[in-house]
């Protein structure tokens, strides 16, 4: 098997693993207060990876540039906040995921805004075209920013904001799959520890044990080893091929995932708005990976 098609294959067992993610978390989601769920959605996998990373005898743990690390893990656990509220409280997958899709726009919006160099007017169009759909999918005749779809799209600008920090560090330092999941996770879950004292001021009554504890367990192990096993496969993927933008639009077959498991699980299908909506997106954020600023990764 060539290196560009096991590159083809690992990112789409990653998209496929984030779409199993967000079902877990969806299952998960009325049992648990929200500062409680983005906790464990980081300290899950960190762990499952530290213990791998020990057993190899290859536990290094990143403290260099750790003010950078901290911006990008608060910046995450905002996204996952954003993220998982739209997951939990809206009705189906396939939104919130399409909202969350929608960091490559927000990448390079600010990308542009702190270099301020002329883009491409390819780039432009891709923007405009991917925002008409993100108001198609935020339903036009209804207050566009009232609910939880606003929420999930301000997930997408967030994880924007930790792309372009990972970016920065990236520039810095060298760091291989694992190191980077490691950062991540660790940082992560401290800043989320941090957040933790709000389930206790918010604390509402949504929480109720819908299912037994040890299915609960179950459901985080398996968001664990999903999560883990996306950071792990795309970041071998990414360093296979020599041009990210070969395999990045990719990502995007995690919509088509999310609107599977919708319904297979829930029985939903996706409206009119929805699939017109997402198909504006994907093709603007096809344009933009293959039109995007020099230097500029997005994944």
């Amino acid at each position: 098997m060539s290196d560009n098609l096991k590159a083809i294959v690992l990112m789409l067992a990653s998209v496929f693993a984030v779409s199993v993610v967000s079902l877990f978390a969806k299952f998960i989601g009325n049992n648990l207060n929200m500062p409680e769920l983005v906790l464990l959605r980081f300290a899950v996998p960190g762990l499952m990876l530290t213990v791998l990373l020990i057993g190899q005898k290859r536990l290094e743990f990143p403290i260099k540039y750790w003010p950078t690390h901290i911006v990008r893990a608060i910046t995450n656990v905002l996204s996952q906040y954003c993220f998982l509220i739209c997951i939990v409280y809206d009705d189906n997958i396939l939104d919130a995921i399409l909202l969350y899709s929608t960091s490559p726009i927000f990448i390079v919006l600010l990308y542009w805004l702190i270099d301020r160099k002329p883009v491409n007017p390819i780039i432009w169009f891709s923007v405009i075209i991917s925002f008409l759909g993100v108001i198609i999918v935020l339903h036009p005749n209804e207050d566009l920013f009232d609910g939880y779809m606003a929420i999930g799209l301000a997930s997408g600008f967030f994880n924007a904001c930790s792309q372009l920090t990972f970016h920065h560090t990236t520039n810095k330092q060298q760091l291989s799959s694992s190191e980077a999941s490691l950062a991540m996770y660790f940082y992560s879950t401290a800043i989320a520890i941090l957040f933790l004292p709000l389930a206790f001021i918010l604390h509402t009554n949504h929480s109720v044990l819908t299912y037994p504890a040890s299915l609960i367990a179950l459901f985080f192990i398996g968001l664990g080893m999903a999560s883990l096993f996306n950071q792990l496969a795309r970041g071998i993927a990414l360093q296979l091929v020599d041009k990210v933008a070969s395999i990045s639009p990719l990502l995007y077959f995690v919509i088509i995932f999310a609107g599977i498991w919708d319904w297979l699980v829930f029985s939903i299908e996706p409206s009119s708005s929805t699939t017109l909506g997402s198909s504006l997106i994907i093709f603007g954020g096809i344009l933009l990976f293959f039109n995007k600023p020099a230097g500029l990764r997005l994944q």
